[in-house]
């Protein structure tokens, strides 16, 4: 079923679901592929993936990832999210590890690094936390775009090697520990 509605991705008009949501089927869709090698697994991811890239070119600021609501490919205002964007960045880095053709898990790649340059250039704290992007409600340091942006750190780092990856990584493991020490004592 998930082949399916992913296949379904580039159909207009789009479906409603918001693309970070999609990004754990893709995720689960990666696994089924190693452990059953079906190629059309890795093609659904493909399709899904494809669909992000062409987005992402469009994106404001560059690097962001459309998420299929807030702020839509073009525009220069509206929302736009590190934590649900972190998981379309997973969901690309898990079909790049998995990708025969070079040329294709470099381009993957290179997305989903776009984006991480983005978030550690404009959205990582001094204290290693990461805000949630453009997001009018709260601007300082979260729980959930740390989380979920560190994660992504980790897999960075096991793919490409970067020490900067493994460093924002590492800080927001550090900015996570403090913040519940702090709220809820030793």
């Amino acid at each position: 079923m998930a082949c399916r509605e992913l296949s379904l991705e580039r159909r207009k008009p789009p479906r409603h679901n918001a693309f970070y949501v999609d990004s754990y089927a893709v995720r689960a869709l990666a696994v089924a592929y190693d452990v059953t090698g079906k190629r059309e697994y890795l093609d659904a991811c493909r399709v899904w993936c494809d669909r992000m890239l062409d987005d992402q070119e469009q994106m404001t600021p560059a690097g962001a990832y459309h998420m299929n609501y807030g702020r839509k490919p073009g525009q220069d205002t509206g929302g736009w999210y590190v934590a649900d964007s972190a998981c379309i960045a997973m969901g690309l880095a898990a079909t790049a590890a998995r990708c025969d053709d070079p040329a294709e898990k470099e381009r993957y790649l290179a997305s989903v690094e776009s984006f991480a340059r983005l978030v550690i250039d404009n959205y990582v704290g001094d204290e290693g936390g990461i805000t949630d992007g453009l997001w009018k409600k709260y601007d300082g340091q979260w729980w959930c775009s740390s989380g979920t942006f560190g994660s992504l750190m980790f897999l960075l780092h096991a793919q490409t090697g970067k020490p900067e990856y493994l460093e924002v990584g590492l800080g927001t493991i550090d900015w996570c520990a403090l913040t519940v020490e702090c709220t809820y004592g030793p």
